[in-house]
């Protein structure tokens, strides 16, 4: 299963179903790490942009690692470069020690709260793979993130079931379950239905054109 970052979620699924093996949505995760290294770091200096920069950089290589020692690594290498680099700042530069302060509990962040053993299977490349092996399907078939979920969910609340509610107020859960299997699926089905009728169509019409095999395939990859 995928969730995002409510960790009361995840320990609920473990309770429930304690063989489960969990991800962690990579959209959500990489919106708690930006919201956090920007607090951290709130300045505009050529300082703390390189410095963001060194911790996005820190990121994207945490979520690409596959051994958990390596993980540590890299917070542990990071860590150092960054005190080495504080101890060669004069103490008059206020500023930028305390931008490298901000960087430094930045990475203490990633390392204390996300890089435990545990969360880490759920975040990293190690856990798409892990994933793809009980799902026995490629790697690149491990959905990342739960963005496209939250979005049906979005279109079934504000339009398909908004139809039926009376003064916004939520249905009741017999008449939900009912609206759902006699209303709401049939029309998500038949709207799939003619949009594959029309792609059809669109492409019988193309393979008219000279240029036929170019301009479908040129569709294809957009």
């Amino acid at each position: 299963a995928i969730t995002d970052t409510d960790l009361m979620e995840r320990g609920a699924l473990l309770r429930v179903f304690p063989k489960i093996w969990l991800l962690i949505c990579r959209f959500h995760l990489r919106q708690s790490w930006k919201n956090h290294r920007a607090s951290c770091l709130k300045g505009t200096t050529d300082t703390h942009i390189d410095l963001k920069g060194r911790l996005k950089r820190l990121e994207d290589a945490l979520v690409e690692t596959v051994e958990f020692s390596a993980a540590k690594a890299l917070l542990h290498e990071e860590r150092e470069v960054l005190t080495s680099l504080r101890s060669e700042t004069s103490v008059s530069d206020s500023a930028i020690i305390g931008a490298i302060d901000g960087a430094l509990a930045h990475v203490q962040y990633l390392d204390d709260y996300w890089t435990r053993d545990s969360l880490w299977k759920s975040w990293s490349k190690f856990g798409r793979h892990t994933a793809a092996a009980l799902l026995k399907r490629p790697v690149n078939e491990v959905v990342p993130t739960t963005n496209h979920l939250e979005s049906f969910n979005g279109v079934l609340k504000r339009g398909h079931l908004a139809r039926f509610q009376k003064g916004g107020r939520r249905l009741r859960l017999d008449v939900l379950v009912h609206v759902l299997i006699s209303r709401v699926l049939p029309s998500i089905f038949r709207q799939r239905e003619l949009e594959d009728l029309e792609a059809a169509r669109r492409e019988a019409d193309i393979r008219k054109l000279p240029g036929d095999a170019a301009l479908i395939e040129s569709q294809n990859t957009q």
